[in-house]
C-alpha cells in the first residue's frame, strides 16, 4: 500500500474529475501505521483527521481569484450541547527558552479598498451576549459570560500607544496617577509655582466643531464601492453639538509638560494632570478671598489699617487653630506676639459678627491662651487676633455643649 499511494496520487492529480477513495489512513513521509486519515512527516494523531508535522512552515493554503467574497483557509466548528467549539484554533509556545516570539494567531491584512484592510476581523453572530474579539491575560481564562454584546471585550490589563477615540459614555470607575509612598522620594516634590490662580487666569477657553472624519475617507473610495460609513447615535450628536478646549499654544508658554506633539504635527493637552494645579488654584483664591473677608470685618469693626499693613503684621504674628476644635468646655489657642508689640486682644464673634468676648492679651513670644463659651449657645464662632491696631487674622472654631 505504502509504494502504491504516490502513483495513485499522480492519477488523482491528473484527472479533472472529482475523485473518492475508500481506503485505510493515509501517510506520506510518516511510516507505516498512520493514526490520522492524512498524516504527513508524522504518524499523526488520533483527534486529527489530517496531521502535518514540519520543522519550519507546515501548511500553506493559497488562493488566488477574483470573486468577491473567497478565503485561503475556513474554519467551521459545528456541535451540540455545552461542549468548546473552536473555527480555528491557534497556539504557539516555545518550549526551550524564553527567546523568540510567539504567535497564536498573527493577522495581516493590507493592500485593499482604504480603510478596510483589517489584520484580525471579528464578528459576534446571532442574538445572545458574547465578544467579536475577547482577549485575556490570564492562562486560566478561557472566557466569561461578558453579560452584554461586545465587538471587544478584554478581561486584564490593557495599554494604547497612542490615542483612544471614545464616542459615548465611559462607565465604570475611571483612575489616574496619584502620590504614594511607593514611589521614590528623590521623583516626588510639591509644586513649585507661585500664583497658579493667577497664571491659569490668563488661559483663554475656545469652541470649536468637529469634522466627520469618515467624509474625506468615503469620497475618496472607488465608484465600485458605494458603501458609506454608517454613523452612530452618539457621533451624530457629536459632529452636531458645540466643542470646548484650551489653546495648546497658551497654556505651552505656562505649562509646558502638559502639551504633547501628536505624530501629526497637532498638539493636545493633557487635562487629567491639570487637575491637581486647579485644586491649588482654589486652594489660593480660597486664601485670598478668606484675607479680603478678615479685611471687610476690620471694616466693619471701625479698623482702617490698610490691607497692605495687615499682611506685614501677618508675617509677624501668628494666630494658631484651636484645639481641640470642636470643643466643649474650653479650648486653647496658641498665640505668637513679637515683644514690640504694643497692644493685643483676642476677638470673639458670632457669625452675624457680634462681639461676645474681647480678652487683652499681655504676654509676649509664644504663648497659649484659654476659651471658655459655655455661657453661649453652641455652634460656630469666629475668633480674631488684633495686634496694634491692626487685624492680624481670623479663624473658625466649633462649641458643642455636652
Amino acid at each position: 500500500m505504502k509504494h502504491s499511494i504516490p502513483l495513485l496520487l499522480l492519477i488523482l492529480a491528473s484527472t479533472e474529475t472529482n475523485a473518492q477513495i475508500f481506503t485505510t489512513n493515509v501517510s506520506i513521509k510518516g511510516g507505516n501505521s498512520p493514526i490520522s486519515t492524512l498524516s504527513i512527516n508524522s504518524a499523526g494523531s488520533s483527534e486529527h483527521q489530517v496531521f502535518v508535522a514540519a520543522t519550519n512552515k507546515g501548511l500553506k493554503a493559497m488562493r488566488n481569484g477574483a470573486t468577491s467574497w473567497g478565503t485561503a483557509i475556513e474554519g467551521f466548528s459545528s456541535v451540540a450541547g455545552t461542549t468548546y467549539c473552536a473555527g480555528i484554533h491557534g497556539y504557539a509556545y516555545n518550549g526551550n527558552s524564553s527567546g523568540g516570539r510567539a504567535y497564536g494567531v498573527l493577522g495581516r491584512g493590507g493592500y485593499a479598498t482604504s480603510g478596510y484592510n483589517y489584520g484580525v476581523f471579528g464578528q459576534l453572530i446571532g442574538d445572545g451576549y458574547g465578544a467579536g474579539v475577547y482577549g485575556t491575560d490570564s492562562s486560566s481564562d478561557f472566557g466569561i459570560n461578558v453579560g452584554n454584546r461586545y465587538a471587544g471585550y478584554f478581561n486584564g490589563n490593557v495599554r494604547i500607544t497612542n490615542n483612544l477615540t471614545v464616542f459615548g459614555g465611559i462607565n465604570g470607575t475611571l483612575t489616574g496617577m496619584g502620590i504614594s509612598s511607593t514611589l521614590p522620594e528623590k521623583q516626588i516634590a510639591a509644586i513649585s509655582i507661585d500664583n497658579i490662580a493667577e497664571q491659569i487666569r490668563g488661559l483663554n477657553a475656545y469652541c470649536y466643531y468637529k469634522e466627520n472624519p469618515h467624509k474625506k475617507v468615503i469620497e475618496q473610495i472607488s465608484d465600485t464601492l458605494t458603501e458609506a460609513y454608517p454613523l452612530r447615535a452618539f457621533e451624530v450628536q457629536d459632529l452636531s453639538k458645540q466643542h470646548y478646549a484650551l489653546s495648546a499654544d497658551e497654556l505651552g508658554k505656562l505649562f509646558p509638560d502638559l502639551v504633547y506633539d501628536e505624530e501629526d504635527g497637532s498638539k493636545s493637552i493633557n487635562y487629567i494632570e491639570m487637575i491637581p494645579l486647579l485644586v491649588q488654584a482654589i486652594g489660593e483664591l480660597k486664601s485670598e478671598l478668606n484675607r479680603l473677608k478678615d479685611y471687610n470685618q476690620m471694616l466693619i469693626k471701625g479698623f482702617t489699617t490698610d490691607l497692605d499693613e495687615i499682611v506685614a503684621k501677618s508675617e509677624e504674628c501668628s494666630l494658631g487653630q484651636n484645639t481641640p476644635n470642636p470643643f466643649s468646655a474650653s479650648t486653647s489657642i496658641a498665640v505668637f506676639l513679637p515683644e514690640t508689640t504694643r497692644e493685643a486682644t483676642l476677638h470673639i464673634c458670632n457669625l452675624d459678627g457680634k462681639l461676645i468676648q474681647k480678652k487683652t492679651l499681655t504676654k509676649r513670644g509664644t504663648f497659649v491662651e484659654t476659651v471658655s463659651l459655655n455661657a453661649y449657645e453652641e455652634g460656630l464662632y469666629l475668633y480674631s487676633l488684633i495686634a496694634d491696631g491692626v487685624l492680624v487674622q481670623s479663624k473658625r472654631m466649633m462649641f458643642e455643649k455636652k
